[in-house]
């Protein structure tokens, strides 16, 4: 049996986009915030099981169950104590990073060494320009070129509005939630990114050479 992680392995077609720069993922954020009345809600990451897990019937022993997750909406106002909240303030607090009850601290510990250089983070940020009606873009460097991802700001958390998985430590930055996110969309589902490399997360964070001694 294979114990490489979906990381190693592949990406999950249908969830990122190839776009040829920036702009144009921009321009496509645009055509999905013109069809938003309120709130978008991702078609191709549904705020269920289904977006946990491979498979939502037989999710891996020990995870949460479905039934305990709520998907809290940050533009909503429904996720505990982030009332003002901003993607990225860049200071000295934004590499501090929870890990939260995934277990992926591979990825975690990769996002906090490029959190420590605001360019490097800046450069996945690619929108957050509809973030009033949920709607954010990101990019990771994966299987040799810029892949794009769309995701909505619904995010795991406990019927309290507590956020389950990566979170930073000030309530009120987002960036570590949503790139999680979409780093789960990227591969399939948050049970996609549980286990890793973390010198493979620095590849696909920020477009470097992956050296192993």
């Amino acid at each position: 049996m294979s114990t490489k992680s979906p990381i190693d392995t592949g990406l999950s077609l249908g969830n990122y986009f190839d776009y040829e720069d920036d702009d144009t993922a921009i321009a496509r954020e645009l055509e999905i915030s013109e069809e938003v009345a309120n709130s978008w809600e991702d078609p191709a990451f549904p705020s269920d099981g289904r977006s946990l897990y491979f498979d939502p019937l037989n999710p891996p022993r020990g995870a949460i169950p479905e039934q305990s997750i709520k998907w809290c909406s940050i533009s909503q106002g429904e996720v505990q104590n982030c009332d003002r909240p901003t993607l990225f303030k860049g200071d000295t607090q934004s590499a501090f990073i929870t890990q939260g009850a995934l277990g992926n601290n591979y990825f975690v510990n990769a996002l906090r060494l490029v959190a420590a250089d605001a360019p490097y983070l800046q450069r996945l940020l690619v929108s957050s320009g509809k973030a009033r009606v949920g709607i954010y873009t990101f990019k990771f460097y994966k299987s040799g070129t810029w892949r794009y991802v769309h995701v909505d700001d619904r995010i795991p958390c406990r019927h309290s509005g507590a956020v389950n998985f990566a979170r930073n430590v000030n309530p009120n930055e987002t960036f570590a939630m949503l790139l999680e996110k979409a780093y789960a969309k990227l591969h399939g589902s948050y049970e996609g990114i549980a286990f890793g490399l973390v010198e493979q997360a620095l590849q696909d964070l920020s477009f470097a050479a992956s050296v192993q001694c």
